[in-house]
């Protein structure tokens, strides 16, 4: 039996080379969109939680921080009945962390491949209202869409009124998004969430007067696209400020009935009626326009 020639061995490894080819970026998409159902089954399941959350809170949803009631003067004057939460393991993922069974994981973006860790700055605090304070180093992958405060300039800090949503006060639930994909890693390329800026847990959309300005482009000042990572189901696209990155980077959005879609920014923007969106904190403090 004669052996291989020379000229047979290279057109097999060729013909490997070209598989290949072909394989890998298949491959790799293949992986990228498990990551995105992946990510997607972790917001389902805070989506779920808090419609628990709710149901044993009076039909309350969550706020993004002082959780000590339904309704808080300042940020820890408890006005209305008190929940058991305690300052400061009473933001949105540490009341949610019991209905998720205490799985870290479900806070984790595998899409997000270095997320920074929240709630560190608690670690050494003295005579702690719980035993282990590391039980809130939670991923800071995601963000919750809330952020309660009804701003007036004319009212003090500690005498504002930070109140908790009904599930009712929110409709359509299928149409109102309530967590997403936030910044928070350095494969989110995002300068403004760098190791020297804060982390939110919630979307601020805010401008320096506190005002709400909810104006969609993602690359104009004050309206804070950095709280959401748009383009972190499609980093192939390039540069996060890249044209193509900002009109079809894709991120998971997840809404308040407990389902999930994969969107570009764009089209999250859907009309509940009257100038307001998925974004508007429905009910909650001024509005301001286009």
């Amino acid at each position: 039996m004669s052996a291989f020639t020379l000229v047979e061995l290279l057109v097999v490894i060729g013909i490997i080379a070209v598989l290949i080819g072909i394989l890998l970026p298949a491959l790799s998409r293949a992986r990228a969109a498990a990551r995105t159902v992946a990510c997607s089954s972790n917001l389902h399941q805070l989506a779920l939680a808090t419609q628990m959350f709710a149901q044993e809170h009076g039909g309350c949803l969550p706020k993004a921080q002082n959780n000590g009631a339904a309704v808080m003067k300042g940020w820890n004057a408890r006005v209305s009945k008190s929940w058991e939460f305690s300052e400061p393991f009473w933001a949105w993922e540490h009341v949610l962390m019991k209905y998720v069974k205490n799985n870290k994981q479900i806070f984790a973006d595998p899409a997000d491949p270095s997320p920074r860790i929240r709630y560190t700055w608690n670690d050494s605090m003295a005579n702690p209202p719980v035993p282990d304070t590391t039980y809130d180093n939670i991923p800071a992958c995601y963000r919750y869409n809330w952020n309660n405060e009804i701003y007036d300039p004319n009212i003090a800090y500690d005498q504002r009124l930070f109140t908790s949503p009904k599930m009712t006060q929110i409709r359509p639930s299928d149409q109102a998004i309530i967590f997403a994909d936030g910044t928070a890693g350095p494969a989110d390329q995002i300068n403004y969430m760098d190791v020297n800026q804060p982390d939110y847990n919630h979307f601020d959309v805010k401008n320096s007067d506190g005002r709400y300005n909810i104006g969609h482009k993602p690359y104009t000042s004050y309206e804070n696209p950095w709280n959401v990572s748009y383009r972190r189901h499609s980093h192939t696209l390039g540069f996060w400020s890249d044209a193509t990155a900002l009109k079809n980077g894709r991120a998971n959005y997840a809404f308040l009935d407990g389902h999930v879609e994969t969107l570009t920014w764009n089209e999250t923007w859907v009309s509940l009626g009257d100038k307001k969106t998925p974004w508007q904190l429905t009910g909650f403090g001024p509005w301001v326009g286009w």
